[in-house]
């Protein structure tokens, strides 16, 4: 019974990670409405080029500031709900790099990079990498562990 409820359960978790990979993006021609068009030129007023998608139901918007890669999601109405930004390695936090230095040590942060929420609550996400198999971290302004998922 046991065995059963766990083939279940992970059969469960396997299908909404699918559902959410289907969901999560889609590029190209997306309508971007008036409010949030706006609302991103109010925000990134020198940002001369960006490339719009769908990030669940709301508007990314990938560009470049100050030469990093950025993006920015809005809602419907131009409400911005994160920003994310690319970091180099060595730029995240020490806490963060103790931590996967520790419990990874074979594998490479291959992406890092820092969110800003709409409440400016801070995350910071490395991309780690072993033999091709990818996992993502995310961690609090202090380094701590928040959540591990796979790519």
């Amino acid at each position: 019974m046991k065995r059963l409820f766990l083939i279940m359960l992970i059969g469960l978790f396997g299908l909404s990670v699918i559902a959410q990979k289907a969901k999560k993006e889609e590029k190209g021609n997306v309508k971007v409405p008036a409010a949030v068009s706006t609302a991103f030129q109010k925000d990134y007023p020198s940002v001369k080029k960006a490339s719009w998608g769908l990030e669940k139901n709301d508007f990314e918007a990938e560009f470049k500031l100050n030469g990093v890669e950025t993006s920015a999601n809005y809602d419907k109405t131009g409400k911005r709900l994160e920003v994310e930004t690319a970091l180099k390695t060595k730029d995240l936090p020490k806490a963060v790099l103790d931590y996967v230095v520790k419990n990874f040590p074979k594998h490479k942060i291959t992406e890092a990079a820092k969110t800003i929420d709409s409440k400016n609550k801070v995350t910071y996400e490395a991309e780690i990498t072993l033999k091709g198999k990818s996992s993502d971290l995310i961690f609090d302004a202090n380094g701590n562990l928040l959540i591990k998922g796979k790519n």
